[in-house]
């Protein structure tokens, strides 16, 4: 057997680290083999090494540059190391040379979409839907596409054809259920169903549940934290305000990092914990054995239907109890899952009907916020576009969420907003937002809701925490999104001193804002219905003397509040997850 197909044995049966070390002995006797080089690649990516990859990559393409596979590889090879104009060139000569074939054409769907294209990629999907549609593999990211352009009701409708069509389909059960609470209109029990029909092909495709021995009387409590975000992102803004201060006599705390990438709030999370572990290369089977043989009593899952999440693994129980908090607003639909870590605002009694776990409710919020800590204080700042020549300070309206929860019902408020308020303007700063297609696409649909598109402005991302938190400088007032609220968003906006008007809903989702601010004493600017939320924000945008005294106190009230007090956080987090191990597992209530 060649060293290339030993090299895809071991690939195939998901062993990187070990075809890695096949290509290494016969790339010294054929460095120029194309074959070689794109196996390499293949190895080093799925071992999380995509910068050494890129050099085996590029040697494949130059060696086999007419070779379909050999090109798409080095497409995604670049999109990984985030070259994504290199990538979409590459992409686009191989579509130009095949412009039929469905590997390359999916290649440029994922590749646009990696680039933050969403609307080209959106367009690109409906252009090609009638040669690809069918397919399931290219439903998902024209899906994705959808999806990041705030279209969430046209990518739910999009991946509901493709679970009719492909029902055990793990990763279309996985987006629509996702995708669904973006969507305005759909029923608790209909989100519910959609988690459920996830859980039940993880259920039917992983092995069962290994009982643990009897916990030890007196022993510590070990807990694990798994999640793919233990770094600059904000589930870990959530996670350091409390996880150092959790009481080392009563617990022992391990991190289980999933990341591709470690960086500086890594390194300030591992000195919260007793042990850190780096867990990325490790396949589910892997990772199972290694959690199982710490002995955890509590594994919190951070991930739920997230990127990168590692939902197969929570089936197999590899701790005494599994809990899901933080990364993900809805139930995951697993039997072996036992707990959520909610509020009585988020997840008032009745709640329970549509999640498979048990909620387990903080007794004050179910989050605590670290601040950032290199922040700008909360100053107004005039800009030249906020009025004639920046001087008469025009109101200005702001959203910093992600587009994705940018939906026409809130498109249509939005415009009764801006109607209400003659003169201001409507600031949007989100990911993606640098693609002009994607502006004029929701100008047009601002426009189609009867909104004016002169009054929208847009800021794209920026580079760091500090640049993105100078921009609420220029906002007077925030409007969360709806159905799906914001969260970090909301804690920069108030931490910033710019009030946030929320809508309260009925799920957790829907809630978020409710709580957040019930948290810092404003839960009278969440209230239950659109027109009041459209009431609310005309009558704070009027309010300069209300507005003002809010921009001077409200930095102060969230960090004397619930939501930034990390030991009261860290004491009743630690009371709860106590509590569940003296109550029988889920999977002994099934």
């Amino acid at each position: 057997m060649s060293a290339a197909a030993m090299a895809r044995r071991e690939l195939d049966a998901g062993r990187p680290d070990k075809a890695r070390v096949l290509l290494a002995t016969a790339l010294k006797r054929s460095p120029a083999e194309a074959d070689l080089n794109n196996l390499m690649a293949v190895a080093l990516i799925r071992m999380g090494q995509p910068q050494v990859a890129l050099h085996y990559a590029r040697a494949a393409a130059t060696a086999a540059p007419a070779h379909l596979g050999v090109q798409i590889n080095l497409g995604h090879c670049l999109s990984m190391c985030e070259r994504f104009d290199e990538a979409l060139g590459v992409i686009e000569r191989v579509c130009e040379a095949h412009p039929s074939d469905l590997a390359a054409a999916l290649a440029l769907a994922e590749s646009l979409v990696s680039a933050r294209r969403y609307a080209r990629a959106a367009s690109y999907g409906r252009a090609n839907l009638d040669r690809f549609g069918s397919d399931v593999r290219f439903a998902i990211p024209y899906a994705s596409a959808l999806l990041h352009t705030g279209r969430a009701h046209e990518a739910v409708g999009v991946l509901q054809a493709a679970v009719d069509a492909h029902p055990q389909h793990p990763i279309a059960l996985y987006r629509l259920a996702a995708a669904m609470l973006y969507a305005p209109g759909h029923a608790p029990g209909s989100i519910l169903a959609a988690h459920r029909a996830c859980a039940a092909q993880i259920e039917r495709h992983c092995p069962a549940p290994v009982p643990f021995p009897p916990r030890a009387a007196g022993d510590k409590v070990h807990i694990g934290l798994l999640s793919p975000d233990l770094r600059t992102h904000s589930v870990a803004s959530f996670v350091e305000s409390w996880i150092g201060r959790l009481d080392r006599s009563r617990f022992e705390v391990l991190a289980f990092s999933d990341a591709r990438a470690e960086d500086d709030t890594s390194r300030r999370l591992q000195c919260g914990v007793d042990q850190w572990h780096s867990v990325v290369k490790f396949d589910n089977a892997a990772l199972v054995g290694r959690l199982r043989t710490e002995r955890l009593d509590v594994l919190i899952d951070l991930a739920g239907y997230t990127h990168a999440n590692r939902l197969p693994l929570l089936h197999t129980r590899p701790a005494r109890r599994i809990v899901t908090c933080i990364g993900y607003p809805a139930t995951l639909g697993l039997a072996g899952v036992d707990a959520r870590i909610v509020d009585a605002i988020t997840d008032p009694p009745g709640a329970e009907a549509w999640h498979t776990e048990s909620l387990v409710r903080l007794p004050r919020t179910f989050l605590c916020w670290q601040p950032p800590h290199d922040a700008p204080g909360p100053d107004r700042q005039c800009h030249e576009s906020d009025g004639p020549g920046g001087a008469d300070g025009a109101i200005v309206f702001g959203s910093f969420n992600a587009v994705q929860k940018i939906c026409d019902p809130l498109l249509r408020a939005w415009a009764r907003v801006l109607a209400g308020v003659p003169g201001s303007r409507l600031l949007l700063k989100a990911s993606g937002l640098d693609e002009e297609a994607l502006r004029d696409d929701l100008r047009a649909r601002f426009k189609a809701q009867g909104g004016d598109p002169t009054r929208l402005e847009f800021m794209a991302f920026t580079k760091t925490p500090r640049e993105h938190l100078n921009a609420y400088a220029r906002v007077d007032v925030a409007l969360d999104t709806f159905p799906y609220c914001g969260t970090t968003t909301t804690c920069e906006a108030l931490f910033m001193g710019v009030p946030v008007v929320s809508l309260a809903g009925t799920m957790h989702h829907q809630r978020v804002g409710l709580s957040l601010l019930t948290s810092i004493g404003h839960a009278d600017l969440c209230p239950p219905t659109t027109d009041e939320y459209i009431a609310k924000a005309v009558a704070l945008a009027g309010n300069a003397p209300r507005r003002a005294s809010l921009r001077a106190s409200l930095r102060p009230a969230l960090l004397a509040s619930p939501l930034c007090d990390g030991a009261s956080y860290a004491s009743a987090m630690g009371d709860a997850l106590e509590s569940l191990l003296s109550t029988p597992c889920a999977e002994a209530q099934t």
